[in-house]
């Protein structure tokens, strides 16, 4: 599992992408960097609910990845940003990969997310004195 993923993207995911939703509205926004997107766009491009592609596109923006442009009514207009050519590398490499081998990737952020959960749960475990 995984294999298509290097150490640096498996880095980059774990500190920016918190599920498959938000990998697909950066992807999408990577793809079209030149246009705006509010979450009305971006739901209606993806089948996902506005307020879902509000959450995903306020969380990427608070990593860096878009940035936020104007606020329309119940919705602000977001922008794909790439801060330095590092990360814009990073991203371009995030899509090839994304678009050879969907499976690693997905599977890559489900698993990770799957061990955060687990510590979360070890936590509130009650142990017996």
């Amino acid at each position: 599992m995984a294999a298509a993923l290097s150490s640096d993207l498996k880095s980059f995911l774990d500190e920016n992408i918190s599920s498959q939703e938000d990998l697909q509205v950066l992807l999408l926004m990577h793809e079209n960097a030149a246009r705006t997107w509010d979450a009305v766009d971006v739901a209606r491009r993806l089948g996902i609910d506005p307020f879902q592609a509000s959450r995903h596109l306020i969380h990427l923006h608070h990593k860096g990845l878009v940035e936020q442009k104007a606020r329309r009514g119940a919705f602000s207009d977001f922008q794909y940003v790439a801060q330095t050519e590092d990360r814009q590398k990073k991203i371009s490499t995030l899509a090839a990969a994304f678009g050879k081998a969907k499976t690693d990737v997905v599977d890559y952020i489900f698993e990770s997310n799957r061990g955060q959960l687990k510590s979360l749960a070890a936590a509130f475990q009650f142990k017996k004195d």
